[in-house]
């Protein structure tokens, strides 16, 4: 994953904007766990993602502080964004599993995929 990160400052708005631009980030998450969406994450992708800052009239201006914050709200963006894709992709899969075990594919599997679904069988 390559992250690139660029800050507009305007001093006389007592604004600071960051925009953190990812190339890769989802492909890259994903092979950490043998798991290879190339074809629809490549690294050619990328994924844009804004922060703003602006100092309150009350509060002294601290360029830095606010570069940090800006930053910060950007990086609570990509978090965001990052943990709905892997949600929708395990729920692809836990999908298409159960698909194979309906058309006896495949055993019934023990993996931490299902590991949600156990603990609720197990309740009703």
């Amino acid at each position: 994953m390559f992250v690139e990160t660029e800050y507009f400052v305007n001093k006389e708005k007592r604004t600071v904007v960051c925009v953190m631009t990812t190339y890769g980030e989802i492909d890259h998450r994903l092979n950490k766990y043998n798991m290879s969406f190339t074809p629809f994450f490549s690294y050619n992708d990328y994924c844009k993602y804004v922060g703003k800052a602006k100092c309150s009239p009350e509060d002294v201006w601290d360029e830095k502080f606010g570069k940090k914050l800006a930053e910060h709200r950007a990086m609570e963006k990509r978090r965001k964004f990052v943990n709905k894709t892997l949600t929708e992709v395990i729920e692809e899969g836990r999908k298409n599993l159960r698909n194979l075990e309906m058309y006896g594919m495949i055993q019934k599997s023990h993996s931490p995929l299902f590991e949600k679904e156990t603990k609720h069988e197990k309740n009703n």
